[in-house]
């Protein structure tokens, strides 16, 4: 989702769209578009995997029992997304300290929060492979 709509963005961006008064609101509503959509796409890909896994392991319901194992990687991987988003915002706060526009300014705390979510994601599942 945040693929589809960031080139849909960056092509708006080439066309100049967000270039006039109201760029910043048009900005704003492709991403309230982007947040429902997103947790839509999630949900169903937690259903289909949920499927996929009873299917594959015979099981009708997977098992969700969080030790302090899990716990733990879930913290680890919480304090990755918080820093990585943390640092997205600071950078798009310098940057517009420096001059640059509050388009651009959005466009860091978005790439920020995705990198930020993306990162902490990946830190589980390395943190789930290699342990903690």
């Amino acid at each position: 989702v945040l693929a589809v709509i960031g080139s849909k963005m960056w092509q708006m961006h080439l066309n100049g769209e967000f270039a006039g008064p109201d760029g910043v609101m048009i900005w704003a509503r492709m991403v309230l578009w982007m947040i429902p959509a997103c947790i839509v796409v999630i949900i169903t890909v937690t259903i289909l995997f949920n499927i996929a896994y009873s299917a594959m392991t015979g099981t009708e319901h997977a098992t969700f029992l969080i030790d302090e194992r899990d716990a733990a990687i879930g913290r680890r991987g919480m304090q990755v997304t918080m820093v990585v988003a943390s640092i997205g915002f600071m950078l798009a706060i310098i940057a517009m300290a420096l001059g640059w526009t509050a388009f651009a300014g959005l466009n860091i705390i978005l790439i920020g929060f995705a990198a930020g979510d993306i990162l902490g994601s990946l830190s589980k599942m390395a943190a789930y492979r290699f342990g903690i």
